[in-house]
């Protein structure tokens, strides 16, 4: 760990001595905000649900009035956690590189201002406070905080796909493949491997050949000519023209059908999962499958999931690997039985016991299992990224070795893809990237109860601690955030109120 890491931290902070912070009795201390969100990290560290946002993706702020205060008080520690373990993953990014412009942007994420921007306005909405102007990195793999807005948008369009298959009568489906690996790989070789191996799964003439019934009747009778062409031509001693193919077993050619057209599939969405073990880094796919109706639903989706594996094979052998024929696929099927989805979402890590009473809940179940990999509990000693993220703070070197290299090689890739006709089909709007999904600030200008000088944000902003309790007491009343601010001398005034 490099000895001079305070002096590496982004140049816009002000080193103030904390002697000029005079807490007062009432409010927390600096060292016990600190503690506490460490603590908060030890104990969720993949708390990385929905930021200000529900299990079920809908604002909390709905029933912030009715929620009890566990439930708030879990969102609040929630918050803690997300905001230290980003702070964690910034000073992460400019330990990395030797020069500060080269930093990922999660080294920016929620702490310098926008481009123009000057202050930073604290909002509230629905009874859930924010920051209105600072810089987002956008990214589902190395910020906790935009990592659960996006996760949780793209859960929530996922979830209204499934519902809307469902509604239709057709058959929801999840194929999950997987790369045998080793300790010496690198994430860099395995992620290859992987985007080799869909690529073949989604592209080429046995996924995508769809004749139609008049295509194939023009290719058969082109077939019947040049067969008869062949045996007119040796019932005349001529030398005769090469029979077409099966001729002679009188054997007619099918109609071509690649896997979409077989099989029925729709459309697919595709999610990116990654842990890391004892043998290394472990990446792979999740693909939610919708196949046209219910008939042989079971049979279709094992068949086409046995034949997506054939091409996965062939695509990772370009990168050098090999898939495990016993646990390198997996495929679940639900045909509208809830309670069988829903067993095995439980078994696969989802938190929502409810889950088990009702078909929609079911469907946005499996969305979250596809969507939220990042966050999930690594199983049989692995962890994920963000796990390995909240380990930072025990100071081992190789994790922090690890977690630099988690930020150069998931740059750039993303986590969630979807088949061009999927969303359409659905009736979804247009795809919001990643980062204007994290570029998304909590409620309006209307609802901006103070402004913080930039001068006071940069004193606020040394220890995520203090960041995440402002806004609990912002969402207490404008009152409490600023008597607290006042008594830490983050301001030394009355914050200018709107």
């Amino acid at each position: 760990m490099n000895k001079n890491f305070r002096d590496t931290q982004h140049p816009l902070i002000v080193n103030r001595s904390e002697s000029t912070r005079t807490s007062k009795a009432q409010a927390p201390s600096v060292d016990e905000l600190r503690s506490s969100a460490v603590a908060v990290v030890s104990r969720t560290s993949v708390a990385c649900d929905a930021t200000d946002r529900g299990a079920e993706g809908a604002a909390l702020g709905n029933t912030a009035n009715s929620s009890s205060s566990k439930t708030r008080s879990k969102r609040q520690e929630q918050r803690t956690g997300k905001y230290k373990l980003r702070e964690w993953a910034r000073k992460s990014a400019l330990q990395a590189v030797d020069n500060r412009l080269e930093a990922h942007r999660v080294a920016l994420c929620g702490f310098a201002t926008a481009t123009g921007v000057s202050s930073v306005g604290v909002r509230v909405a629905e009874g859930v406070a924010g920051f209105a102007g600072l810089q987002s990195c956008g990214s589902v793999w190395a910020c906790p905080v935009c990592a659960a807005k996006i996760a949780a948008r793209r859960a929530e369009e996922l979830g209204e796909v499934l519902s809307w298959a469902r509604r239709e009568g057709h058959t929801l489906a999840m194929v999950t493949m997987t790369v045998s690996h080793r300790r010496q790989d690198s994430l860099k070789d395995v992620w290859d491997a992987v985007a080799s191996g869909w690529s073949s799964v989604t592209s080429g003439g046995v996924w995508n050949n769809a004749e139609t019934q008049q295509e194939y009747t023009i290719r058969l009778q082109k077939w019947n000519t040049a067969g008869n062409a062949h045996e007119e031509a040796k019932r005349l001693g001529q030398r005769a023209p090469r029979a077409p193919r099966g001729w002679h077993q009188r054997k007619h050619p099918e109609i071509k059908r690649g896997d979409k057209a077989k099989y029925g599939v729709l459309g697919w969405a595709r999610a990116v999962e990654v842990t890391r073990g004892a043998n290394g880094w472990h990446v792979h796919v999740h693909a939610v499958l919708v196949l046209e109706g219910r008939q042989q639903a079971h049979e279709r989706a094992y068949a086409l999931g046995r034949s997506m594996h054939i091409r996965w094979d062939k695509g990772i052998a370009k990168k050098g690997f090999t898939s495990s024929k016993k646990h390198g696929l997996r495929v679940d099927v639900s045909e509208g039985a809830e309670q069988r989805l829903a067993d095995y979402l439980t078994k696969a890590g989802e938190p929502e016991k409810a889950v088990r009473n009702s078909v929609e809940k079911a469907g946005r179940a499996l969305a979250r299992e596809a969507t939220l990999g990042q966050h999930k509990i690594a199983k049989r000693g692995g962890r994920t990224p963000f796990q390995i993220l909240a380990d930072l703070h025990l100071g081992d070197a190789e994790d922090w070795a690890v977690f630099a290299d988690w930020l150069r090689e998931s740059k750039g890739r993303r986590q969630l893809t979807w088949s061009a006709e999927l969303r359409k089909l659905a009736g979804l709007l247009d795809e919001e990237t990643d980062e204007e999904i994290a570029a998304e600030e909590i409620g309006t200008e209307d609802g901006t109860i103070l402004v913080l000088p930039i001068e006071s944000w940069r004193v606020l902003r040394r220890d995520s601690a203090l960041v995440a309790h402002a806004l609990i007491l912002a969402e207490r009343g404008v009152q409490e955030i600023k008597t607290w601010l006042i008594s830490l001398d983050i301001v030394s005034y009355e914050p200018s109120l709107c």
